[in-house]
This record gives C-alpha cells, sequence and structure tokens, in this order.
C-alpha cells in the first residue's frame, strides 16, 4: 500500500554489443563516469567513487555559467556485473536539495556475449 504520493518512475532497456563487464565498468569508474554520464552543456567531475555496497560517491555537474549541481550517493547494492542499486541527493548551485531519496536500478543482463541493460529510476519530484 502507497502513501497516496504517486512518484514518476523512468525506465529504459537497451541491448548492447558488449559482454556485461565491459559495459559494468563505465558505471563504477569515475573516469569514465566523467567521459559519457553529463548534460550537453556541462563539464562533469567525479571525486569520490568508492564503488561497493554502502560505498559513496559524489557527481559534481558545472553548468555554463559556473553553477555547480551536486549529486551525492550511495551504493544500496551492488554485484559486480550484475546490478548496482544507487539512491541520490541532488543540490542545485545554491546547495537547496532539490530532490532525495533518487533510487537507481541498474540492471545487466548477459545474453551470451551482449547485454540488456535495464536502467529503473524512481523518486523524482512532481
Amino acid at each position: 500500500m502507497g502513501n497516496g504520493i504517486e512518484q514518476r518512475v523512468m525506465d529504459i532497456t537497451r541491448v548492447l554489443p558488449f559482454e556485461p563487464a565491459e559495459i559494468f565498468r563505465f558505471f563504477v569508474s569515475s573516469r569514465l563516469v566523467e567521459q559519457w554520464s553529463t548534460p550537453d552543456g556541462t563539464t562533469l567531475e567525479v571525486p569520490t567513487m568508492d564503488a561497493r555496497r554502502n560505498g559513496e560517491y559524489q557527481y559534481i555537474h558545472t553548468d555554463a555559467a559556473g553553477g555547480k549541481w551536486t549529486c551525492d550517493g550511495y551504493f544500496k547494492d551492488f554485484e559486480r556485473n550484475v546490478r548496482i542499486v544507487m539512491v541520490d541527493t541532488v543540490r542545485n548551485p545554491k546547495g537547496e536539495v532539490l530532490f532525495s531519496g533518487l533510487v537507481s536500478v541498474i540492471d545487466f543482463r548477459d545474453l551470451g556475449g551482449i547485454t540488456e541493460l535495464h536502467i529503473r529510476q524512481k523518486g523524482f519530484p512532481d
């Protein structure tokens, strides 16, 4: 039974022509995350990436005006090459919390040399 508040959910599924281990590393290496996980017009720094269960991470997106948007979180679940569950708090450049408790579940399903990647994010504010 829910609390009466409907949460937005985003689901993305892709089949990629790589082994799960090859894709998994792009989610747990700060250097690789900085290369691909940034919106257009921003830069990304990942000063903290403790890729293990209960390990913490931080992303800092810098927009064109120099504003820093931070994402602080931890790995709630971590099974190498199989599943990652991340929980985030996102702050705007003023340090105000935009949302807290965003949960990202990332599954890497081995399809025999290729991978089905499924990402589900839940907890976006209205």
